[in-house]
């Protein structure tokens, strides 16, 4: 598969037979997947679920599973704040299964034990830059736990956002993450072993 990152929570996950898109983003960021045979979407802010100028064949943006183009589908219910959603509501964790890997993508997850029922996971997004998201901390504490083959950060402070996050430099220290010259990666069955633990990967311009 072929992953490119766009920024904020934004990837484009492209298979063989089909393209994934996650949480397209609305704000700051300079471009955008043009299409999507599947988009996936964590929760409903506008930041996470903007499709707007995208071609789009299917949404998925409840809990559930599918298969989609030979794609499997599953989601994991979890909270975007640490009580219980009382401050930001809900999340989807996306479980994507294709091409003999298992990619995680964990939305805008707030609560620190949300992901402790993932298991397998050969490729985990993760949100880094914490205040509403899962702090760096947590975020390196759940690598931890889960045990990924590679790691990529998400949803931390760049130039393009004014939010009051953190950049993923701290995080990047912690995991002796490598930076990518390219906003896309290519990731195999094969491959995946002899690949760094994790990778940062700049937006797509």
């Amino acid at each position: 598969m072929k992953l490119t990152y766009f920024g904020h929570s934004t990837f484009e996950i492209a298979f063989e037979n089909l393209t994934v898109v996650t949480d397209p983003c609305s704000i700051g960021y300079p471009k955008k997947p043009a299409r999507a045979d599947v988009v996936t979407e964590s929760h409903q802010h506008h930041d996470h679920n903007d499709t707007t100028g995208m071609e789009v064949t299917h949404v998925l943006s409840t809990a559930g599973e599918w298969e989609i183009g030979g794609v499997k589908f599953s989601t994991v219910s979890t909270w975007h704040d640490p009580e219980g959603g009382k401050l930001r509501g809900d999340n989807r964790i996306f479980v994507i299964e294709a091409e003999g890997l298992r990619i995680a993508h964990l939305g805008d997850m707030g609560e620190a034990n949300g992901a402790d029922s993932l298991s397998d996971i050969d490729v985990l997004l993760i949100p880094v830059g914490g205040y509403y998201t899962i702090s760096t901390d947590e975020a390196y504490e759940i690598v931890r736990r889960i045990q990924p083959k590679v790691v990529i950060p998400m949803h931390f402070k760049t130039e393009c956002i004014d939010y009051p996050i953190e950049t993923v430099d701290r995080f990047a220290g912690m995991t002796k993450a490598e930076f990518a010259a390219s906003s896309a990666i290519e990731i195999t069955k094969d491959a995946i072993d002899a690949m760094p633990g994790a990778v940062v990967l700049p937006y797509m311009k």
